[in-house]
């Protein structure tokens, strides 16, 4: 059995093989290779001097990976960072390694909140009237631009050389999911037309950011 190489009881093989099916990863070969992964992101933590931080597989998030702000923590679907790689001319531990210096970014963010705002501002702009909605929504879209353009220029100074073009390339994949978490907002609510005025608005070099798809 290939997980002889992790661990060599049967009882930790029945318990290896829970966690990988947990994590979405179904074929023995595949669990070794996330543990490879593991060891490689936490020699990679090491070396940038991140050595307090601590990965948890979490298969129920709905991105990739999710820093904390408030613990030395970031939560990885190993599945969906897999899904994702396959996006990308990149063996799987060097887009992990690519995804794991964008989180880093929102780690090395003073301000940074990771709550998924889109269900609290739904809420919000229900109950608002029209003048209050776009205020709200402006502040969404702000909010959510900024975090993701801090985090890209932080976690660039985490990225080898050799990969600043796909680095470059994933964030603008990533730009094109905020902007469709703004756009799911807008026109139930008739925000549409303000969107592209709201992003204008923004300071130059963010602006140019999120407008250079």
């Amino acid at each position: 059995m290939v997980f002889k190489v992790v661990i060599d009881d049967f009882d930790g093989l029945r318990k290896c093989k829970k966690i990988a099916l947990n994590i979405g990863i179904y074929w023995e070969r595949d669990f070794v290779e996330y543990i490879e992964i593991e060891q490689k992101l936490y020699e990679f933590l090491r070396v940038k001097e991140k050595r307090n931080l601590r990965l948890e597989s979490d298969d129920t998030l709905k991105g990739q990976m999710e820093a904390s702000a408030n613990e030395a923590l970031i939560k990885v679907n190993y599945a969906t960072v897999s899904e994702y790689s396959k996006l990308y001319d990149l063996n799987l531990s060097d887009y992990f390694i690519l995804a794991l210096c964008h989180e880093l970014g929102h780690i090395d963010d003073q301000n940074f909140n990771p709550d998924n705002q889109v269900e609290r501002m739904n809420k919000l702009l229900e109950e608002a009237d029209t003048k209050m909605r776009l205020e709200l929504f402006t502040e969404f879209v702000n909010d959510n631009i900024k975090k993701e353009f801090t985090a890209h220029k932080n976690g660039g100074k985490y990225v080898p050389d050799i990969f600043k073009n796909e680095y470059d390339l994933m964030n603008r994949r990533n730009k094109i999911e905020i902007i469709s978490a703004c756009l799911d907002l807008a026109p139930k609510y008739k925000l549409k037309d303000e969107l592209q005025n709201i992003i204008q608005g923004l300071d130059n070099e963010i602006s140019e950011f999120i407008l250079s798809m």
